[in-house]
């Protein structure tokens, strides 16, 4: 608690809660896509797409979940203030263990050569797992849009990269699969988003979905404040305090559900 109220009571705590929720869904889809490619691998059913996609998110996955858990850790521990910092509390030891991944897994140069080893290899299998399940209609139609745009603008780029001398084209690398794996993580989660609506009418992965993509692939100037342009009265529903009905969900968006 500050100031008499609970801490979350706050409107920029708010924020970090909701940056904080968005990212650990985005992380968990884009973990979860791998971990599918990798069942069918050894149950022996993965097609040659699943296969190269496995080998291309691999690498990706490391170096982006590694940089989100010691953003995330830190987070922790300033919200917590002087308390998360000293060792009697838990986040001091979760930012501590957070700063080994991106070493442990791999040292982000190491898997940034790894990913475009394997882009080179087939990189249309990359992009088309994004495009394949985007929602075309409802009301995530127009973000699925959004997302097809930017998978498009990613592939522009990636064409522009690879042309360049490998000299030059390296210290592209970085900020290409960090847009790269925001994209991935925007398709996943509106697939998700997409399954839960259409299985038992749940739209708080569709908020997270829209939040992620307002974020992410939005100029700043576009999304808003606090919730990536979605508004304050949806916090409860995205960080899962309340359910979110297609309705719910359809209203927040300026959409009328079909």
């Amino acid at each position: 608690e500050a100031f008499g109220k609970p801490i979350e009571a706050f409107p920029m705590v708010k924020q970090t809660m909701v940056e904080l929720v968005t990212e650990l869904e985005a992380s968990r889809v884009l973990t979860w896509e791998a971990i599918r490619c990798l069942d069918r691998i050894d149950a022996g059913t993965a097609s040659d797409a699943e296969l190269r996609l496995h080998r291309i998110l691999t690498p990706i996955v490391k170096l982006h979940t590694a940089r989100i858990a010691v953003w995330a850790a830190a987070e922790g521990v300033e919200i917590f203030g002087g308390n998360g910092y000293i060792e009697d509390h838990i986040t001091a030891r979760l930012y501590r263990d957070a700063m080994v991944l991106p070493v442990w897994e791999g040292t982000t140069n190491i898997l940034l050569h790894d990913a475009f080893r394997a882009l080179d290899a087939q990189p249309k299998v990359f992009f088309d797992a994004m495009r394949r399940t985007l929602p075309k209609e409802g009301v995530l139609a127009s973000t699925g849009a959004e997302v097809a745009e930017a998978v498009e603008r990613l592939e522009a780029g990636f064409e522009v990269l690879i042309g360049r001398d490998l000299s030059v084209r390296t210290a592209g690398y970085r900020s290409w699969i960090r847009r790269a794996a925001r994209v991935m993580e925007c398709s996943l989660l509106l697939r998700a988003a997409a399954h839960d609506l259409e299985a038992r009418r749940d739209g708080r992965m569709g908020l997270v979905a829209v939040r992620h993509v307002r974020r992410c692939l939005r100029p700043a100037e576009q999304t808003g404040v606090a919730t990536g342009g979605l508004p304050f009265d949806a916090y409860d529903g995205l960080v899962g305090k309340v359910e979110v009905s297609e309705e719910d969900l359809g209203r927040w968006l300026g959409v009328v559900a079909d």
